[in-house]
């Protein structure tokens, strides 16, 4: 399973906080509470629905130069809560995604790491491909990614595989 590390992993729960929080997460690694109220989290995830077609003309081109097709879904949970997860290996057909769970969920318990899902397509809070290892889409990853101090910023890029242009 091809995977695409590190993962920003984005909750949305119900509440008053307008920042992102980050926390530890049960297998040690930082995820992001964000509220469902986040003007700009919810601005990403509407240019993420709106500009799909992109993911899908670059999936469909099997271009050599395009690899780590992700999509992130959002699974709900609880009262108004829900979690985004990425999936990545994607296909499509028939007008249908489907993929393999990312990340560890930290709140679902229908699903885990490595299980293959059908992807609910109004479920989709962003997508991701890499075009020579630069980073394509990611709107949400690259709010979060501006959202941290400079040398969190400067540790998160060095982690990654792939570079992300302003």
């Amino acid at each position: 399973m091809k995977q695409i590390a590190p993962v920003i992993l984005i909750m949305f729960l119900f509440s008053c906080h307008s920042v992102t929080t980050p926390v530890l997460a049960k297998d040690s690694t930082t995820i992001s509470i964000v509220a469902t109220e986040d003007q700009e989290m919810n601005a990403a995830i509407s240019t993420a629905r709106q500009s799909l077609s992109k993911f899908d003309s670059a999936l469909a081109s099997h271009n050599p130069r395009y690899t780590f097709f992700a999509l992130k879904v959002r699974f709900p949970y609880g009262n108004d809560n829900g979690e985004h997860i990425w999936l990545n290996e994607i296909t499509k057909s028939n007008g249908a995604y489907s993929g393999i769970i990312n990340n560890n969920p930290e709140y679902i318990t229908q699903i885990k790491l490595g299980d293959t899902v059908a992807i609910d397509n109004a479920a989709i809070t962003d997508w991701m491909f890499l075009d020579n290892a630069v980073l394509k889409g990611g709107y949400t990853t690259r709010l979060l990614r501006n959202r941290m101090t400079g040398p969190e910023r400067q540790a998160f890029d060095s982690a990654n595989f792939y570079k992300i242009e302003d």
